[in-house]
C-alpha cells in the first residue's frame, strides 16, 4: 500500500536557489498579524486543531504500515484500580502493563485515550497484534462476530474484536477518537509501542492527470508501479 500526496505547487528545487530574506521576514510579519488577531480561544482552537491532524497522521502512518495488528481493542480502567479520572495515575500503570508485554511476549499497540460519556473518566480504544491470550466472552457484535477478553489485563475490562474485511477502513474508523471530545486526553493523543511499521518516503515529480483514479503511475527511474485507486 502507497499513500501519494499532491502538492498544488512545484516543491524540489533543482537549481537549490534561496529564498530571498526579505520575502522570508515579509512572510512571517504576516503570520504573526493574523495571529495577533485572534483572541485566545481562537487560538487555543488553531493550535489543537493543529496538533490533533499532525497525531491522526502519525498514528495513521503506524496503522498503515504495520501489518501485524489483528485485533480491534478496547480497555477500560477498573475504579478498583485507580483513580479513572487522574489521568497520570492510569497512564503509568497501563505503560507498566503495556511495556511488559512487548517485552515478554512482542506485543505491538497503537492506543488512543478517550473519555467516557461523564466526561473525567478515561478508556481506551486501539490496535493489538495476535500475542496475547484471549477468551471468549460468550458475547458477538452486531455483525456476529466474537467478543473476546484479554485475561492478563488485570486493571479492569476488555474487549478484543477481529479486525476483518478492509483493513483501510479499519484504520479510518480508530483515527475518529484521536481529539474526539475536543482536547487533548493527558499529555498525548494516543500511545504506540512494540515492533511498529514507519512509513518508507519516496518523492517524484508527475502531472496531476498522471495521478487519476484507476489509472496506473511509473515514477521514472524508479522501476516501480503504482495502481491509483478511485476514491468512493
Amino acid at each position: 500500500m502507497a499513500q501519494i500526496i499532491i502538492c498544488d505547487k512545484q516543491i524540489f528545487n533543482p537549481n537549490k536557489l534561496e529564498k530571498h530574506k526579505a520575502s522570508q521576514l515579509c512572510c512571517g510579519a504576516l503570520k504573526a498579524e493574523k495571529l495577533d488577531e485572534l483572541s485566545s480561544e481562537e487560538k487555543a482552537s488553531a493550535n489543537f486543531e493543529r496538533s490533533s491532524r499532525r497525531a491522526k497522521a502519525k498514528l495513521y502512518d503506524i496503522v498503515m504500515c504495520t501489518n501485524t495488528f489483528r485485533y480491534f481493542v478496547t480497555l477500560t480502567i477498573s475504579p478498583e484500580a485507580a483513580d479513572r479520572s487522574d489521568y497520570k495515575s492510569i497512564i503509568h500503570k497501563m505503560n507498566n502493563w503495556l511495556d511488559n508485554n512487548v517485552r515478554r511476549r512482542g506485543l505491538c499497540y497503537a492506543l488512543v485515550p478517550e473519555y467516557h460519556a461523564d466526561g473525567v473518566s478515561i478508556h481506551f480504544h486501539g490496535f493489538f497484534n495476535d500475542v496475547l491470550e484471549l477468551r471468549s466472552s460468550g458475547k458477538t457484535t452486531k455483525d456476529k462476530k466474537p467478543i473476546y477478553n484479554i485475561p492478563s489485563f488485570k486493571l479492569g475490562f476488555s474487549t478484543a474484536i477481529e479486525i476483518t474485511g478492509e483493513y483501510i477502513a479499519a484504520c479510518r474508523y480508530i483515527l475518529k477518537y484521536v481529539g474526539k471530545s475536543g482536547a487533548k486526553v493527558g499529555s498525548r493523543f494516543y500511545l504506540s509501542g512494540g515492533d511498529l511499521g514507519r512509513p518508507r518516503y519516496e518523492y517524484f515529480n508527475a502531472a496531476l492527470d498522471e495521478l487519476e483514479g484507476g489509472k496506473t503511475f511509473t515514477p521514472e527511474g524508479s522501476g516501480r508501479t503504482f495502481k491509483c485507486l478511485k476514491l468512493r
